[in-house]
């Protein structure tokens, strides 16, 4: 196997391991590094986008940002979702979106002040990605909490197949959003939309068991989490901090 996709899988393995870490501490430090750690995989994420890192790989092309970053963040709001409750998940997507229009807002306004053509151009184009990219975010995560509360009903089926379904679900409905808005006018949108569904499917079953594995490691049990008493809990974006404290 490749070196280099060697290298880029233990650096996903590390990234999820420093979010295991950081909320193992939350006792001795709080959740805020765990959200300040959210906050800077976000930054990395649109900006390694941009920048275009990839790896390919027997002409399988993996975007570095979307192996690692993306996936972290998902784990990220995974852990506060599962150990700590619909509000800190919440919280932590309030974190992603604020770091999104941060970046794109600093981008934007560097444009004035020096030629960042070389780097990234804010166009229409550019706009549409960005777009796309934060809507698909949302959706990831009101999916994320929602299926895995009806996939939690189904008490036979084991963590790991649960880990995998929801992952595999998230990566899916991103690729389908982000994909059709950018590129569903294109004649190479069914071919663009089958290999990055192909390479989703390929990192769930890579990043589920590990996943799973973390989870197991920081003593999940889903007869102790906090559950949202109805959908409406989940999807209720208003202020949590008067209500329930998360750092």
């Amino acid at each position: 196997m490749n070196t280099s996709f060697l290298f880029l899988c233990l650096l996903t393995i590390i990234c999820w391991a420093v979010a295991v870490f950081l909320h193992s501490k939350k006792d001795s430090i709080t959740l805020t590094p765990l959200y300040a750690y959210v906050a800077i995989l976000t930054v990395l994420t649109h900006n390694l986008s941009d920048l275009g890192f990839k790896l390919v790989l027997n002409d399988w092309v993996f975007i570095v940002s979307s192996f690692s970053m993306f996936t972290t963040l998902m784990f990220c709001i995974l852990l506060l979702y599962l150990f700590e409750g619909p509000r800190a998940g919440r919280f932590a997507l309030w974190i992603i979106l604020f770091s999104s229009f941060f970046y794109i807002g600093v981008v934007f306004f560097l444009g004035f002040i020096t030629d960042t053509s070389s780097w990234i151009l804010i166009d229409s184009a550019r706009i549409s990605y960005y777009f796309w990219s934060i809507l698909a975010i949302i959706i990831d995560v009101i999916f994320l909490a929602i299926a895995w509360e009806v996939l939690s009903r189904a008490t036979s089926l084991n963590l790991l197949l649960r880990v995998f379904v929801i992952i595999f679900g998230v990566f899916a409905l991103d690729t389908l959003i982000f994909t059709t808005g950018v590129f569903g006018t294109s004649e190479m949108y069914l071919s663009i939309l089958q290999g990055n569904l192909l390479m989703r499917l390929a990192l769930s079953a890579f990043g589920a068991p590990v996943m799973a594995y973390f989870l197991i490691a920081g003593g999940f049990s889903e007869d102790k989490r906090d559950r949202p008493k109805s959908v409406l809990e989940i999807l209720n974006f208003q202020s949590d901090l008067g209500e329930k404290k998360t750092f």
